[in-house]
């Protein structure tokens, strides 16, 4: 595959990879990781400033769309790791942050 071509490709996946992320599907997005590597090995000095540009640009997106990903996931394992003691973050009366947890195992209301 020629410079411009291979540079065609890798701003394929990258969008492939930016839409999975966008919705949700790391999975989808890691498996597009193999191919965007081997891709940018073979790149070669045939591409074009202007196709690196958006390149660069396309990852630094999707490093966004990433770092917001990891965020999202560490949130949800933090949340689920709080709420195996049965208690769960909210405010008191003042508004104040404060970890509200039931006074005895089974203590809380079901209706």
């Amino acid at each position: 595959m020629t410079g411009p071509r291979t540079a065609a490709a890798i701003e394929d996946v990258l969008a492939r990879q930016a839409e999975c992320l966008k919705a949700g599907d790391l999975d989808g997005a890691t498996a597009l990781t193999p191919r965007l590597e081997r891709l940018a090995r073979s790149i070669g000095t045939g591409a074009d400033a202007g196709s690196l540009r958006a390149i660069r640009d396309r990852a630094a997106r999707n490093e966004t769309l990433i770092e917001a990903a990891r965020a999202g996931v560490t949130a949800a394992r933090r949340a689920i790791e709080g709420s195996r003691d049965g208690g769960f973050e909210g405010y008191d009366s003042m508004g104040r942050p404060t970890r509200i947890a039931p006074e005895a195992p089974g203590s809380w209301l079901r209706r």
